[in-house]
């Protein structure tokens, strides 16, 4: 039996029928989830739709075409799924997770804003012609060799499990926010992302930040064996995080620190002294002491939950 949830606002009401259509019966349907139908391999959805969602339907091998209205297509565990349509004129958001045999994205969706690829294997390139993309999130995505450079108007990016992509283009100079997590090709982060304010390396090979990168506000490292520098220069940095990195050799005296977390990096000898600083947590450094200083609303047990304990 198919089973299907939908959320729509309160004017909205809608039929299913045996024959895979929807009958409309009072407004503009808005949004649509299909959810758990494993033998269901077509739909037919109504041109009025705006936000799409498939969810654990092994069968769905066809997403219908000319969704003129639709904004949001969130696809997951479909794996019988090999393309998508290419006339959605105005998708902003497409979310694709564990669908393993979706061979690639249409380069007719000029108006995506947000691309999430998890775990799609098959896929082997970003489009170029995305410009208007402002962010990436990619997991394990096998095949994707590079991010294109000419996605100039790419905001926020995370790259992770992806080690056939080998660099940043230093030509994304609008991006404000780096994420690379377990990608052991990248060695460099490029000087000329001058407009990154948050950045999070994990697992990685990566051995120093640029000291351009002065609009860094939050630096996040974990587990990135060569990494032995943090420029005394970045003077815009509140939030600094340092866990298992035991070439870095000291911490410069930074004036806007508000946060500061070091723990298991047993090379550095000295903290600076920070006399207005919010938090503080020094654990399991070898050479120096440790030392917690919480906030109101904060105490040692966050800090081991959200540090410590959170690989």
């Amino acid at each position: 039996m198919l089973m299907f949830n939908f959320n729509i606002n309160e004017e909205d009401t809608l039929t299913y029928t045996s024959k895979k259509t929807f009958t409309k019966l009072k407004t503009k349907l808005k949004k649509i989830e299909v959810v758990n139908c494993a033998n269901l391999d077509s739909i037919k959805i109504p041109i009025e739709t705006e936000e799409l969602m498939f969810e654990n339907c092994p069968a769905l091998i066809e997403i219908p075409n000319k969704l003129n209205n639709l904004t949001q297509l969130n696809i997951e565990n479909c794996e019988s799924l090999v393309t998508l349509p290419k006339n959605l004129p105005n998708l902003k958001t497409l979310i694709i997770k564990n669908c393993e045999n979706i061979m690639y994205i249409p380069k007719e969706y000029i108006n995506l804003k947000k691309l999430t690829l998890d775990q799609s294997y098959e896929i082997e390139e970003i489009p170029k012609e995305l410009i208007n993309l402002n962010s990436i999130s990619l997991n394990e995505c096998k095949k994707i060799k590079e991010i294109p450079k000419d996605l100039i108007n790419l905001n926020n990016l995370l790259i992770k499990y992806c080690n056939n992509i080998t660099e940043i283009p230093k030509e994304l100079i609008n991006l404000n926010e780096l994420s690379i997590i377990n990608c052991f090709n990248i060695k460099i982060i490029p000087k000329e992302l001058v407009n990154l304010t948050q950045l999070n390396l994990v697992y990685n090979n990566i051995e120093y930040i640029p000291k351009e990168l002065q609009n860094l506000s939050s630096i996040y490292i974990k587990k990135c064996n060569k990494f032995n520098n943090i420029p005394l220069e970045l003077n815009n940095i509140t939030e600094l995080s340092i866990i298992g990195c035991n070439k870095i050799l000291y911490i410069p005296f930074y004036n806007n620190l508000n946060n500061l977390v070091v723990i298991n990096c047993d090379g550095i000898e000295k903290i600076p002294t920070y006399t207005n600083i919010e938090e503080l947590y020094i654990k399991k450094c070898e050479k120096i002491p440790d030392q917690v200083i919480c906030s109101s609303d904060k105490d040692d047990l966050y800090f081991k939950l959200n540090y410590e304990y959170n690989d």
